[in-house]
């Protein structure tokens, strides 16, 4: 007749329990040793090169910002402040009625400033004040910018100032200037490739930049400081809006081997 305190089912799962889990105890240890072989091995060296490229394109302008001021004196602030609201409301009430939306006018500065004399004494006394409101505005017709500024002028601004002419969408002309900065870039990786004699492997990175300048028109110089008169005699500007050039300025760098 069989023992059976030999087959003491407790006892056969404790011992398969601790089979189990010294195995898996073994087996933390070990994946715990290979991590450790790689601490502070960080990532394998690549050899890098870099190659910039430019592409470059020309846009015609088509729509124009212009900055209208209307600057004046008075003994008080509340007959300059009159007079200066009155031009330059007349100036708004103008642009709108030529197809400048509102959206369009935005008001930039509105300054009051004391204006002293000096005696011969040397004693300061106030002489009275000195009002300037100014307003940005984007022409959207850039046919109708010199009638604009003639117009401007006439309702009551007497500076006119940071003329320039911009691509309204710009997307377009961008994205040609980057394909060909692209173009460039490449072109040059595969040449100096060759003559350096190493073996381009991949693209491990790239950035790009980008360059839209705005030419300021000065023609109108004559007009941008009037004083305090306006002039009496009216011409409208021959306004030359010329080309922009949009750039792009691409570098990539290639791992090589």
């Amino acid at each position: 007749m069989t023992n059976n305190k030999f087959f003491n089912p407790l006892l056969i799962v404790f011992i398969v329990f601790m089979v189990s889990l010294t195995i898996l105890v073994n087996v933390q240890i070990s994946n715990k040793v290979k991590e450790g072989s790689y601490i502070g091995k960080g990532y394998e060296f690549q050899n890098i090169v870099s190659f910039s490229g430019e592409g470059e394109v020309y846009a015609k302008p088509d729509m124009g910002l212009v900055s209208l001021s209307v600057t004046n004196e008075a003994k008080d602030v509340s007959s300059a402040t009159k007079e200066n609201t009155e031009k330059t409301n007349n100036i708004i009430l103008f642009l709108k009625n030529n197809g400048v939306e509102e959206k369009d006018i935005k008001t930039t500065n509105f300054s009051i400033n004391p204006r002293y004399d000096y005696l011969e004494s040397g004693k300061r006394v106030l002489a009275g004040y000195q009002i300037t409101q100014s307003v940005q505005v984007k022409i959207r017709d850039i046919d109708s910018v010199g009638t604009i500024l003639e117009g401007a002028v006439t309702a009551g601004s007497n500076q006119v100032g940071n003329i320039s002419f911009v691509v309204d969408d710009s997307e377009e002309y961008e994205k040609e200037a980057r394909d060909l900065a692209i173009a460039d870039a490449k072109k040059k990786a595969s040449e100096m490739s060759e003559q350096l004699g190493v073996q381009l492997v991949e693209i491990v990175s790239f950035n790009e930049g980008n360059s839209y300048p705005q030419y300021d028109y000065d023609a109108y110089s004559e007009k941008r400081t009037l004083g305090m008169g306006a002039m009496e005699e009216s011409y409208t500007p021959d306004i030359q809006t010329g080309e922009n050039a949009i750039r792009s300025t691409i570098t990539i760098n290639y791992s090589i081997k």
